[in-house]
């Protein structure tokens, strides 16, 4: 390989990079399958991501219980005898349960390498006011 395209290449992995972190820290970021929300075509052919009911429901419950006091196991018997499932229809792992304390819940994204950074997404729509995701990742943090 010649010196110029060594350059080149370098320049354009640097480019690549740069144009990631914008694209991760931006209110446009969209996750491929979360549980929670359903991506749908609109009339206009927009991608949207509408509201699963019963999923919601199972989020803020979780968040909610969490807030209580739960710890991880205490959460993972009470979503047994709820009969909560994944999409999957497996039931829930104690570590998919906590995986599901996510600022996007509330309609916010996290600035990457920042812990209190949030930006409003332009994708997903509230479930959760933004204080309950942060009361359920401190109450989360005691446990673990």
């Amino acid at each position: 390989m010649k010196f110029q395209e060594v350059i080149k290449q370098v320049r354009d992995e640097k480019r690549q990079k740069r144009n990631y972190k914008k694209y991760n820290n931006s209110s446009r970021r969209v996750f491929s399958n979360l549980y929670g929300y359903r991506r749908v075509v609109n009339s206009q052919n927009e991608i949207e991501y509408k509201i699963v009911l019963s999923e919601s429901l199972v989020i803020k419950n979780i968040h909610r219980l969490i807030i209580e006091g739960y710890s991880p196991s205490r959460l993972k018997k009470f979503s047994d005898s709820q009969n909560w499932r994944t999409r999957g229809g497996n039931r829930f792992s104690k570590q998919q349960l906590i995986n599901l304390i996510k600022p996007v819940y509330s309609g916010h994204l996290q600035i990457q390498n920042s812990r209190s950074k949030f930006v409003v997404s332009e994708f997903y729509k509230p479930m959760l006011t933004l204080d309950d995701y942060k009361k359920a990742k401190r109450q989360l943090s005691l446990w673990l």
